[in-house]
């Protein structure tokens, strides 16, 4: 059973190995003063294509989030529009309101004037100045036809 521990102990051990060759190796080099780690040329230009693609996404990111702020900005001054019409509408519509109240009190009113001026033949007093001048034109044409007649 030792034996069989160990075996599993040993082989343990030997199974990281793979991915610890595939990883760059941690020495550190220095070329022109600078210290840097080696990478085998594939993964250096995986790394590379990686870190472009990376910097192009960031950018992606970033005019996304502008476009995304101007929209809202955007759909924030569309609100502010749609009060400032409402208002103006409201203002529109109690203007309306309140000239349709003043037409129908001027209508009333000018009804109310016409019903109670009278008709100029229904005045009593026209019929009478009428009689009168009747009555004194009847009497000059008899006395002048009297007149005439004697």
């Amino acid at each position: 059973m030792k034996l069989f521990f160990t075996i599993c102990a040993f082989f343990l051990v030997l199974i990281p190995l793979p991915a610890m060759a595939e990883e760059p190796s941690s020495a550190l080099l220095t070329h022109e003063g600078v210290e840097g780690i080696w990478f085998p040329m594939e993964k250096a230009d995986k790394l590379l294509e990686d870190v472009g693609k990376l910097s192009l996404l960031n950018n992606k990111i970033d005019l996304l989030e502008l476009k995304s702020r101007k929209q809202e900005e955007y759909i924030l001054i569309l609100h502010k529009d749609i009060k400032v019409t409402e208002k103006i509408g409201d203002k529109w519509k109690t203007a309306f309101d309140e000239q349709l109240k003043v037409t129908a009190a001027q209508k009333e009113y000018y009804r109310g004037e016409i019903q109670s001026l009278r008709k100029w033949y229904r005045a009593p007093a026209l019929w009478f100045s009428v009689g009168v001048l009747v009555t004194g034109a009847l009497a000059v044409g008899l006395n002048y036809g009297l007149a005439e007649t004697r």
